[in-house]
């Protein structure tokens, strides 16, 4: 007869100890899509794809990155911003008829997305330098 481990047994018989296991050490770059679903903020939108567009690894490896702006049915012309940025790396705009919501200005970024690793950002935010 086979005697079966209680719980504890095989707990006991685990060893979480990591500290000897290799550290990860692949600093590839990921293929990339930055998201960024837009409702009427002009104010904030040119600076913050600046700020995007000047993030070292993008002018590094400009083909691993896209940017996808998804216009969620402005009033307020959000193309002619997006004209005016120079993008190193492949940028797409969307645009909803009618604005229905972040959730799916989101999806939408997501069905547009062509790269491997999805990054979301709002457009009212810059972020730190080698973000």
């Amino acid at each position: 007869m086979v005697s079966q481990k209680t719980i504890k047994q095989l707990l006991e018989e685990k060893d979480n100890d990591y500290s000897m296991c290799k550290a990860f050490t692949d600093y590839t770059p990921i293929s990339s899509s930055i998201i960024i679903p837009v409702y009427n903020e002009t104010k904030t939108l040119e600076a913050m794809l600046n700020n995007i567009c000047q993030q070292e690894e993008l002018l590094n490896n400009p083909n691993l990155f896209e940017v996808v702006v998804i216009d969620d049915g402005s009033i307020e012309d959000i193309s002619t911003i997006f004209k005016n940025v120079h993008f190193e790396c492949t940028n797409y705009l969307i645009r909803h008829d009618k604005n229905k919501g972040r959730s799916c200005s989101r999806n939408s970024g997501i069905k547009g997305a062509n790269k491997d690793l999805f990054f979301f950002f709002d457009s009212d935010i810059l972020v730190p330098r080698n973000y």
